[in-house]
């Protein structure tokens, strides 16, 4: 009998401790997968824009940079475009910062659906926005850009007021307009600033 004492007695200790060491393996994988969700969320945070969810300037250089290095390596076309909402400071004076943040996130929703799958959004400034459009010849571009501003013409409503939101847009090419980020996104400012004058310009 205690014989058959003892081995139950250590059949039970050998069980708890089988027991606590699944605990502690538990434990130990629901902390890894913790760190792993906070990880991921701390790594998307800092590459998007937290007003938009869209790519911030960060994600978009990287973009930016792979577009263009496959696009050279491919000897396929790529199209960026900077765009910026027409007097935006004057709507966010007028209408106050949550009519601007509410046209900010409306204009990114918009964007994004005027753009293929495989394109990028992001927001780099207050107002400005950016697109990488890969694989984009001078068609897919000028498709792209219709749409934008097809949609940007609807007028946004805020408190169920119709707000007229204008974007001026520029356009660079590569391999036509520079082989390196910081040439292409130059003339893309520089052709957005030039389309911004002639729209005050039209406008009077």
């Amino acid at each position: 009998i205690a014989v058959f004492s003892i081995c139950g007695a250590l059949a039970l200790l050998f069980l708890a401790a089988v027991n606590m060491v699944n605990r502690q393996l538990h434990r130990q994988e629901q902390t890894e997968a913790a760190l792993i969700v906070q990880s991921a969320v701390m790594e998307h945070a800092a590459m998007h824009d937290p007003l938009t969810g869209l790519p911030n300037r960060l994600l978009f250089n990287d973009r930016l940079q792979h577009g263009i290095s496959n696009a050279r390596r491919s000897g396929r076309p790529l199209a960026l475009f900077v765009l910026d909402i027409d007097g935006f400071k004057a709507l966010n004076d007028a209408l106050g910062h949550t009519a601007g943040d509410a046209v900010l996130k409306e204009t990114a929703a918009r964007l994004q659906a005027s753009v293929r799958v495989s394109d990028t959004v992001a927001r780099v400034g207050g107002d400005e926005f950016v697109i990488v459009a890969v694989d984009a010849d001078p068609a897919d571009a000028e498709l792209i850009g219709a749409k934008v501003r097809q949609r940007m013409e609807e007028p946004m409503l805020f408190d169920e007021r119709p707000i007229p939101v204008g974007l001026s847009i520029g356009l660079a090419a590569f391999p036509e307009d520079g082989g390196e980020p910081s040439h292409l996104l130059r003339r893309a400012d520089t052709n957005m600033y030039r389309e911004k004058r002639a729209r005050k310009a039209a406008s009077g």
